[in-house]
């Protein structure tokens, strides 16, 4: 399979985004009820995490439907099959059993003294209370979802290939309308005016098809030159439009609290149409740039493309210690946050460097690297 340049920052810029979320949680206005440290806050990571919320799983998934049909229309479909067990199930499995424990520990941490969280018998009792939580809760999946989804999706969209691939009916402007809108009607159904994820093994019906018309668009966007020269088109008017709806959509958050209209079927149906419209505009606006761009080939965001699958995996427990040992540091929390961003997104590509590059675990994650090879 040739290298498509353009798909290697597009994956970089979509994981590096999900680094920045992860490392800014702790630090926003806004209290989550579910990471382990809720420090004091500033409405810039309340602003940014909501905003790059919009688009970066979304833009995951079409980046993962595009290299399915590009799979689909050169490989057999064992072949396919077996990739998919070695590179998604088996991560997936071993995931569950081994990391999900070790990140609902470090959840469990704060519950008793964040002072002690070097403590052996705290760190093990967290560890065994997070077991049982995994045991009672059908196994949560935390940032793993991903890759249960994409099962799904796999699978639903080898069944309809044929139709995905011939199809041609729609411009993307009518694509782009009844994708916003079925989107719409599944967030109306949600806590708030952004997509759920699931928490455990049990699928959220709603997101799960949300995620999916993204799935289907990086699908249909290698499928259809129609619909790709439409883009090449627009995608800069896209953009413009995705600002606009991605700032107006900050409003229904922030109402939805204050007042009693804001449960009412016209403001969820125009909030959560607003949403999703910045949604699929930035996914499409910023594929498009990327596919305008006549990049060149870089050995650095070709090595950061290598690991961004490994540290997809590994950085948000990285990122949740740097945070858990900064808790009680008296500096300010930008700090915080530029400590446990760099922090974690370094020492997640060490430890690619030197446990998964040229390791078995490279092989299933992608390809195992020759130290003496530059491809």
């Amino acid at each position: 399979m040739n290298r498509i340049v353009y798909i290697d920052y597009l994956r970089n810029i979509a994981n590096i985004s999900r680094c920045f979320i992860h490392a800014s949680i702790p630090y926003m206005l806004t209290k989550s009820p579910i990471w382990p440290v809720n420090d004091s806050g500033l409405w810039f990571f309340d602003f940014a995490v909501f905003e790059i919320h919009l688009f970066v799983m979304e833009l995951f998934f079409a980046i993962a439907g595009f290299m399915f049909a590009i799979e689909l229309s050169s490989k057999k479909t064992s072949k396919i099959i077996i990739g998919k067990l070695k590179k998604i199930i088996l991560p997936l499995i071993v995931g569950l059993i081994i990391l999900i424990p070790f990140v609902i520990t470090l959840f469990e941490l704060p519950k008793n003294n964040l002072n002690s969280i070097l403590s052996y018998k705290l760190v093990l009792e967290s560890y065994v209370s997070a077991w049982n939580f995994c045991l009672d809760n059908f196994f949560p999946t935390a940032h793993l979802w991903f890759l249960y989804y994409l099962i799904y999706y796999y699978t639903a969209s080898y069944i309809i290939k044929n139709i995905l691939i011939k199809s041609s009916y729609f411009s993307l402007n009518t694509l782009l309308l009844i994708f916003v809108l079925i989107s719409s009607l599944c967030m109306m159904n949600m806590e708030r005016y952004v997509i759920e994820t699931p928490l455990s093994l049990l699928p959220n019906f709603l997101s799960m098809i949300h995620y999916f018309l993204f799935f289907l668009i990086g699908f249909i966007i290698y499928s259809n030159k129609k619909i790709v020269s439409e883009l090449n088109i627009q995608f800069n008017l896209y953009f413009k439009l995705g600002i606009i709806f991605a700032l107006l959509a900050t409003l229904p958050q922030l109402l939805f609290s204050i007042l009693e209209f804001s449960k009412s079927f016209f403001f969820s149906f125009i909030s959560s149409f607003i949403t999703c419209s910045a949604s699929y505009l930035f996914v499409l606006s910023i594929w498009g740039y990327f596919k305008h761009k006549n990049f060149k080939h870089s050995k650095a965001i070709r090595y950061l493309t290598d690991s961004s699958y490994w540290v997809y995996l590994i950085n948000m427990p990285i990122v949740a210690v740097f945070q858990l040992l900064l808790y009680s540091v008296d500096i300010p929390i930008i700090f915080k946050f530029l400590i446990s961003f760099s922090g974690a997104l370094i020492m997640s590509i060490i430890s690619y460097e030197y446990f998964v590059r040229y390791t078995f675990i490279g092989s299933i994650l992608s390809k195992r690297k020759s130290r003496n090879s530059i491809k």
